[in-house]
């Protein structure tokens, strides 16, 4: 584990103390982190660096684009984070991506991280040259040897073809036009173009206009036609130029996805060019060799797509040599003299002088993890990954759970254990829940893709629930709340209460309710909205209760419970009811910016404007974390002596907290079998989870008065507050007890004193079982 020992602060601790309540230890100056602050993800998890799509290049400099692999989590639009290179808004993100431009010797060069959207990227000896889209109608260029930048505006009938050393290449219709970006002067070349010309490739020696024109530097006003179309008429794209030849591929017409069906190699003499059908794919050239990746998702020779991507050179004239690399099959360019790929996982650029030669010249860091959701839980704390950038569609999003230690003073995170990742179905990344043994998440619905399935994991094993709605997901012990998903914009399909005890699933469906509003789970209870009142149902003896009304005008939504407490939005009004006592605390009531958000073992955790605040049950105020420490909109959570929170950067940190956890609460549902066969079945199995970790516990088997055995709790269980025993049906002496009907009873204690059932009563938690021979 790591640990790390808080040094205390006057400041922060007299402020603790001047409230009556116990120090708070980590509490600091509003704006810095609490003392003995832990990040629980401080290294890097993901397997993927940034996205790199090459864009142009030629023997002196590749022309890139890196997208950072830092992401949204989509609950917080509005936040800032830092992406590694520079901070930015999630709601800019998508277009928050960096070109740059690597010479031959590994020197790097930023261009821009504004003009991501510019298209048509060229690059002729140290000049790069991109368009801008529509209806813009500007040039942007770059001199790599002067670092300077600079925008010339178009004219709206100008089309920008390509770069050419020291300027760049446009038209006028079929005019050819060269302009220098030093002296912005124009040089024509008459009526040279074809009409209709879709793509420009930029060589060592001149420009490829479309599928049909060479254009040399040296002769620009002798365009060379080129011979591309082979015999059947298809349309036919470049994607490459040498000194000597054009790598180009041809594709049905009646493709909507221009998917290749044949790599042309084209002599820029006006040659006969050569056809492969073999493997095709999106070519680049490197000399006289034209190399190219094949996608796994043609059709094709199994040989082609068996082993991931397949690169194909095919020098003209000669025969193919094929060797498996990987290599996308997407953006392809020329530079260095090689032909320019990114990996399969786009995080690092290869370049391929042959079929048998490819060096990886440029990569990435592995990107750092960002968490998108989290759950504490007693001895424990879950979390995941947050969502990929559509860069890495193959991302793997973990769910990652790890053993936590606090005594107030000083925290221990132990390393994560990884439970399961996107292998089967990708995991939403928003998405956990954790009580006990038991955690829950959203994975994809491999059979709809727009549904959600529900992942539950527990001591009972693992089951998957389909077509839920991810917002309504409640774990509370061995129960598991959730609302079936939605159609359209009507009222939620059903809730239902998963019984992992019995392995049983609740219709409630007299509790459906608008989609605005909740239901909310905690231990033997359900908070739903009934007629006018928020009401309560005991799920052991079924009796509802009202807990408070409201306007039948307003309505309630935003339910939390905590042990006898329940916090009910309605209107402005956000209210906390202590049950015992019927009183209540309104945080918010429109008088300001107070906005309850989460319910906790010590009080009502609310932002006040400024700072994150946990109002105790004694109703006293401690001050946890200035909200700018905070990632927007995402609730702190208290447990085990310990503050955990996301910062702005979706890092999941925590702190010692010097406030005890109430007395463990019984959560009911305890995974019990009513019977046990001595002499034939398995063993009896018992599971209770409790609302805080357990620091003493055993189990005791009778046969009336007489105690027969006194079973230890397992040590690791009881720290995350889950009392569980195997009997095997033998007494304290190992003999085999004969048939009857024998009681268990839970013997259990937190730090603060000796555990209570449900209801909050000394009642034993106990039950029996028949025994039979």
């Amino acid at each position: 584990m790591t640990y790390c020992r808080p040094w205390l602060v006057g400041a922060g601790l007299a402020a603790a103390v001047a409230f009556g309540v116990p120090p708070l230890a980590g509490s600091a100056a509003a704006d810095s982190a609490p003392l003995g602050t832990v990040t629980v993800n401080p290294t890097s998890a993901s397997t993927l660096g940034d996205a790199l799509l090459p864009l142009a290049g030629d023997a002196s400099w590749l022309v890139y684009q890196r997208s950072t692999q830092v992401v949204a989590n989509n609950a917080v639009d509005g936040t800032t984070i830092d992406t590694g290179e520079r901070e930015v808004t999630l709601p800019d993100y998508p277009a928050s991506r960096i070109i740059e431009a690597r010479s031959a010797s590994g020197v790097i060069q930023v261009l821009t991280t504004k003009r991501v959207s510019d298209t048509n990227w060229s690059v002729a000896g140290n000049t790069v040259v991109a368009a801008r889209p529509v209806p813009d109608g500007e040039i942007d260029w770059w001199n790599l040897a002067q670092h300077s930048h600079g925008v010339i505006l178009g004219k709206t009938a100008d089309t920008y073809l390509s770069a050419a050393p020291g300027g760049y290449f446009y038209s006028t219709g079929t005019t050819l036009e060269r302009r220098s970006v030093r002296t912005k002067k124009s040089t024509s070349y008459g009526k040279v173009l074809p009409h209709g010309y879709p793509w420009t490739i930029t060589g060592p020696a001149g420009v490829v206009i479309g599928s049909s024109r060479y254009i040399p530097f040296a002769k620009p006003h002798k365009p060379v036609a080129l011979r591309t179309t082979g015999t059947d008429g298809d349309p036919v794209v470049c994607t490459g130029s040498s000194a000597r030849y054009a790598a180009c591929y041809r594709f049905s017409d009646d493709d909507d996805d221009a998917t290749p069906s044949a790599d042309i190699v084209v002599p820029l003499n006006g040659g006969k060019p050569t056809v492969s059908t073999t493997c095709p794919g999106w070519p680049s050239i490197a000399g006289d060799t034209v190399v190219w990746a094949t996608g796994t998702g043609f059709a094709g020779p199994a040989t082609c797509v068996s082993a991931g991507a397949t690169i194909d050179s095919l020098t003209a004239g000669a025969s193919r040599v094929s060797t498996s690399s990987t290599v996308t099959s997407s953006l392809t360019t020329s530079a260095y003299g090689a032909a320019i790929f990114s990996s399969q996982t786009l995080d690092s650029v290869i370049s391929a002088t042959n079929a048998a030669t490819t060096t990886t010249i440029l990569s990435t860091p592995t990107s750092r993890t960002t968490v998108g959701s989290f759950a504490l839980s007693p001895g424990q704390i879950t979390d995941t990954d947050d969502a990929p950038d559509a860069s890495h569609p193959t991302h793997p999003i973990s769910v990652r759970t790890s053993a936590l230690s606090s005594d107030g003073e000083e925290v221990g995170v132990g390393t994560p254990v990884v439970h399961s990742g996107d292998n089967d179905s990708p995991v939403d990344g928003r998405v956990v829940a954790a009580s006990g043994t038991t955690t829950a998440y959203a994975v994809a619905d491999p059979a709809t893709a727009a549904a959600e399935d529900l992942r539950v994991v527990s001591a009972a094993g693992a089951t998957t629930i389909p077509d839920i709605d991810p917002t309504t997901v409640t774990v509370s012990g061995n129960r598991v709340l959730y609302a079936t998903a939605p159609a359209g914009a009507g009222p939620m399909s059903d809730w239902k209460l998963l019984d992992l005890s019995t392995g049983s699933t609740t219709d409630i469906a007299t509790l459906s309710a608008n989609r605005s509003e909740r239901v909310a789970l905690w231990g033997n209870y359900v908070v739903y909205p009934g007629t006018h009142t928020v009401r309560r149902k005991d799920l052991t003896t079924g009796i509802s209760t009202a807990v408070q009304s409201f306007k039948p005008s307003v309505g309630a939504s935003g339910f939390e419970e905590y042990a006898d407490h329940v916090l009910a939005s309605s209107g402005c009004a956000d209210t906390v009811t202590d049950l015992t006592d019927s009183s209540t605390i309104t945080v918010n009531g429109c008088k300001g910016t107070l906005l309850a958000l989460h319910l906790s073992p010590a009080g009502v955790i609310y932002d006040n404007g400024s700072d994150w605040v946990l109002r105790r049950w004694s109703g006293t105020n401690v001050t946890l974390l200035n909200e700018d420490a905070t990632l927007h909109g995402v609730a702190p959570q208290i447990g085990t002596r310990a503050l955990a929170w996301l910062t702005p950067k979706s890092n999941l940190d925590i702190a010692p907290l010097n406030i005890a956890d109430p007395p463990p609460v019984y959560l009911g549902a305890a995974i019990a079998p009513a019977t046990l066969a001595v002499d034939s079945g398995p063993a009896w199995e018992f599971s209770a989870a409790f609302s805080t970790a357990l620091r003493s516990c055993s189990v005791t088997l009778a046969f009336g008065p007489t105690v027969l055995r006194t079973l230890a709790c397992v040590p690791a269980d009881a720290a995350l507050g889950v009392a569980t025993v195997t009997w095997d049906g033998r007494d304290g002496d190992g003999a085999l007890v004969g048939a009857g009907t024998y009681t268990w009873r839970v013997n259990a204690a937190g730090d603060s004193g000796a555990a209570v059932n449900y209801d909050g009563s000394a009642t034993p938690v106990s039950g029996t079982i028949a025994v039979t021979s």
